[in-house]
């Protein structure tokens, strides 16, 4: 079996796109499988906008694989906006979290 080769995506362009991931104000962008984030890291580095899509319980945790700084992230969507403190600190990196 050919293992996956993600390099094609380097010469893709993207406007927008989307990372399931979990994020942490003052570190990064990471996941926990290599793979993924192989890919992901390619992603991030073609894309004019990128938008982080994680449930709350992934804010402020890390995993073991780094993705990109938090600097890479436009836009984080998750399920629970009402922590008015997690919204506060990203909007001090320059990301918006809805």
């Amino acid at each position: 079996m050919v293992p996956y080769d993600h390099r094609w995506l380097r010469h893709a362009h993207s406007h927008i796109q989307n990372l399931f991931v979990s994020v942490y104000s003052t570190i990064d962008v990471t996941t926990i499988n290599y793979e993924e984030s192989e890919v992901k890291k390619a992603i991030v580095e073609v894309s004019k906008q990128v938008i982080a899509l994680t449930p709350y319980e992934r804010i402020n945790t890390a995993e073991a694989l780094f993705i990109c700084p938090i600097s890479s992230v436009d836009m984080i969507i998750t399920d629970d906006v009402k922590h008015d403190e997690t919204k506060k600190i990203f909007a001090e990196s320059g990301v918006i979290v809805i």
